[in-house]
C-alpha cells in the first residue's frame, strides 16, 4: 500500500525528544534509559530494532522493503517516510511527510538535510520539542558504520559524514539540541551524559 499523508501534527510541546540514529556507539543501555524517561523516542532507520520507539523515520524505500515484515508485528508507532509512494507495495500504516532539499531548520517546511538522523532532528523541532536529546550520531567511521553491522546488499552506501556535519552546522535549529552520542564527530552541538540531560 503507498504511504499516506501525514495529515496531522504530533504535539511535542514541553517535551524532550530522544532522537536515535544508527552509530556504531549506540547502546542498548542508552536506549533503555531513553525509554524509561518520559521523553519521546524518535529512530531513524534499524533503531526500533534496538529501543521501543514512539515515531519511526526512514527516507528510503530499500529500507523499507528490506524490513517491512519484521515491523509488520512491531508494537504500535508512527512509521514515517519523506515520498508518497515511497514504500509500494509494502503493507504498512506508514505515513509521508513533505518536505524539501535543504538544511534550514528555521523552515516550516521539512527539510531533509541530506540523511535520515538531520530529517528526524527537524521533525522534533517542527512539531514542538523543548529539547532535542541526539544518541547514535556518531558521523564517524571507526571500525564500523553502524551498532548493527552494515546494512544488507545495496542498502551499505558510503556515507559522506562531512557533508552530514555541515548540513548540522548551518541548520540553525531553533530548538535546543543536546549531543549525548558515546563517540561523535559532530561537534556543533553541547555534549553532555544522557544521565545529566535526562
Amino acid at each position: 500500500m503507498p504511504a499516506r499523508r501525514l495529515r496531522f501534527t504530533p504535539d511535542l510541546r514541553g517535551k524532550t525528544a530522544v532522537v536515535i540514529a544508527g552509530g556504531a556507539s549506540l547502546t542498548r543501555e542508552d536506549c533503555e534509559t531513553a525509554r524509561n524517561s518520559d521523553a519521546v523516542l524518535i529512530g531513524v532507520n534499524d533503531a526500533y530494532r534496538i529501543v521501543q520507539l514512539d515515531v519511526l523515520y526512514g527516507s528510503d524505500h530499500p529500507w523499507w522493503a528490506h524490513h517491512w515484515k519484521n515491523l509488520k508485528d512491531y508494537p504500535a508507532c508512527l512509521m514515517l517516510t519523506q515520498i508518497h509512494g515511497n514504500v509500494q507495495p509494502i503493507n504498512l500504516p506508514v505515513w509521508y511527510v513533505e518536505g524539501v532539499n535543504g538544511s534550514d531548520m528555521q523552515a516550516k517546511t521539512l527539510h531533509f538535510g541530506g540523511n535520515s538522523g538531520f530529517a528526524a532532528v527537524h521533525l522534533a523541532s517542527l512539531w514542538g520539542a523543548a529539547k532535542i536529546v541526539l544518541l547514535g550520531f556518531d558521523m564517524q567511521l571507526n571500525g564500523r558504520r553502524h551498532w548493527f553491522g552494515d546494512h544488507p546488499g545495496g542498502m551499505n552506501k558510503k556515507s559522506d559524514y562531512s557533508r552530514m556535519i555541515r548540513a548540522f552546522e548551518g541548520a540553525n535549529c531553533p530548538t535546543p539540541i543536546v549531543n549525548c552520542t558515546r563517540e561523535t564527530a559532530l561537534t556543533c552541538f553541547p555534549r553532555k551524559s544522557l544521565e545529566e540531560v535526562l
